[in-house]
């Protein structure tokens, strides 16, 4: 719980937005993880040179595979924690752009919730590919789905709801996941060779894997309907 006295005497917690600084309100409010204890040094941004440092890079390909089923409308954001060996470990930060952002954008290209520098996607084995289609099938949507539901109900809205639904939905089809794990991969694989000089513009990217509806055709969609307020 956060008083109107925190909130007055702490000026930081305030939200920045294109309209200047707003202030929260009081009550129940959400907590993240401080990453900056025992002064460890955090990053943002690196340059190329630095990726080989980054421990568990293939995560990022995880990552943006599950930002695609999520709907994820802006570029995948993390924070890197130097260790005391020198490795870079990677915390993801930012999903307030979830289930198409606060716009309900669901038309967006998915290299839109790509990391900016595309660098940071390293070569994938087929034996990678396969695992991060267990990642997928190992996915406890029951679990997840409780979570959900102990988040307070002002908290939640039914388009988010819905989003979430669609989400699982896609993670839990293997012919999706791996249909757009070949996008992802092919895409990059293109983006290197048109910088190599081999092709000229990146062909457009396989539109099933994106468009709502016609995964359903395809694939066999089937939406679960769960109870109100979950």
């Amino acid at each position: 719980m956060v008083s109107e006295d925190f909130i007055d005497k702490n000026p930081d917690c305030w939200i920045q937005t294109s309209e200047g600084r707003l202030r929260p309100a009081s009550g129940l409010c959400f907590g993240s993880r401080f990453l900056g204890e025992n002064a460890q040094r955090l990053l943002e941004i690196l340059p190329g040179t630095s990726f080989a440092r980054v421990r568990s890079q293939n995560d990022f390909l995880l990552a943006w595979m599950i930002d695609v089923c999520a709907e994820h409308v802006d570029n995948r954001q993390a924070i890197f924690k130097e260790g005391t060996d020198g490795w870079l470990d990677i915390h993801f930060v930012d999903f307030g752009h979830f289930f198409g952002g606060p716009n309900a954008d669901l038309r967006k290209n998915f290299r839109a919730s790509r990391y900016l520098d595309s660098r940071i996607y390293c070569e994938v084995s087929p034996e990678t590919l396969s695992d991060f289609g267990n990642v997928a099938k190992a996915f406890d949507s029951d679990r997840l789905w409780k979570r959900i539901d102990a988040i307070p109900a002002e908290w939640k809205q039914s388009s988010a709801l819905d989003g979430f639904e669609r989400c699982l939905q896609k993670l839990s089809m293997p012919l999706y996941v791996q249909s757009l794990l070949n996008t992802l991969t092919g895409s990059l694989e293109r983006r290197t060779e048109t910088k190599s000089g081999n092709f000229g513009n990146e062909r457009n990217p396989l539109g099933e894997v994106l468009r709502r509806g016609v995964q359903g055709a395809k694939l066999g969609w089937n939406f679960v309907h769960h109870p109100a307020g979950v």
